[in-house]
């Protein structure tokens, strides 16, 4: 069964590995994986009441306890600024590895606002500690979080989930004007687009003419992605010259499910050259597979001042028959679990 992002009994399975703890994770049971939440083997054990027979009732139960050994309310009315610093007795390494695991916790949740609320909750504890002394949790909180959540190469990228993390930073006190400057930037990239929200409509090109220079240029009539009609447009921002688009490419075209989709007229791919030289872009034409629609965009690259910032490539959006963002800067992967899902269906 589908859990949120993942299926809830793999999902910690995926946070041992992916933080290096138990080789053999993959072995364990369901309730062996849930009460081993971390390869820090001291930081915490949660036990589950009795009565919870759904695997959703201990995943949140998990996620709204995780931290109860070192941030529960009584403990933080003894903390002085002299053992503040202690509050983990975690390296800046393990904190990291329990750190990703609660991030995958709430991640599999399947309710974004109960994620979002939870996090909140850790965060303002964070908050209230740099406000009697001692930053540093704040502050790995906020690194990890970028880490985790917003760098565009990592697997977990969630920037809803990021939100909360950007709205304390700009409204602490605990941060300088300089400090929070780049994540200024930061929300302004993740309040474009955002899943749940109208797509922006953005012009495309599919015909280029050479001059007398040899040069290619564009050529209209352009486009505009809301004309397309279908039941899901996949956005695909990519530069058919550069490796990583390359081996997405491939994987794009031997996907089952991509090609009944499309093939059934249920699903159009829009895919949007980020560069501007269109004589490379019109040499990869063949690549490409004459069912998508293969674009570029007029303006040629682009900035945080066009529809859509592209923070690294390939990067897509899935958008529904309004053209409402479903999944944004997310992997593969993901677009084709979404195709398997219950919510799909």
């Amino acid at each position: 069964m589908l859990i949120g992002r993942y299926t809830v009994k793999t999902i910690i399975i995926i946070a041992l590995i992916a933080i290096g703890a138990c080789k053999n994770s993959t072995n364990k049971s369901k309730e062996e994986i849930l009460e081993s939440t971390t390869s820090v083997e001291r930081f915490t054990k949660i036990k589950f009441p009795s009565y919870f027979t759904k695997d959703e009732d201990s995943i949140t139960f998990l996620a709204k306890h995780y931290w109860d050994n070192f941030l529960n309310e009584e403990r933080l009315l003894r903390l002085t600024p002299r053992n503040l610093s202690d509050i983990f007795d975690l390296s800046s390494k393990e904190f990291a590895d329990v750190f990703l695991n609660y991030i995958l916790i709430l991640q599999s949740m399947n309710n974004l606002e109960k994620e979002k609320v939870l996090f909140k909750e850790f965060i303002d504890k964070a908050n209230i500690i740099a406000d009697r002394g001692d930053k540093s949790l704040l502050l790995i909180t906020i690194k990890c979080s970028e880490e985790v959540l917003y760098n565009p190469r990592s697997p977990y990228i969630d920037e809803e989930l990021y939100i909360p993390i950007l709205e304390e930073v700009l409204s602490t006190k605990n941060l300088s004007e300089e400090a929070k400057s780049p994540y200024l930037y930061q929300y302004k990239v993740v309040s474009k687009n955002r899943v749940g929200s109208k797509g922006a409509d953005i012009q495309y090109g599919t015909r280029v003419r050479e001059n007398s220079k040899g040069e290619y240029i564009a050529e209209p009539p352009f486009r505009k992605m809301y004309d397309l009609k279908s039941d899901y447009l996949l956005l695909l921002f990519s530069d058919p010259d550069c490796s990583n688009c390359e081996g997405i490419l491939r994987k794009m075209k031997s996907s089952g499910k991509i090609i009944d989709l499309v093939g059934a007229g249920q699903l159009k791919i829009l895919s949007i050259y980020t560069e501007s030289n269109l004589k490379v872009w019109e040499s990869k034409r063949g690549d490409y597979p004459i069912d998508w629609i293969y674009a570029y965009y007029p303006k040629g690259s682009f900035g945080e001042n066009d529809p859509y910032i592209i923070r690294s490539i390939p990067s897509f959006y899935l958008l529904d028959k309004d053209k409402n963002v479903i999944l944004k800067d997310v992997s593969l992967e993901k677009i084709i679990s979404f195709f398997s899902s219950e919510d799909f269906k």
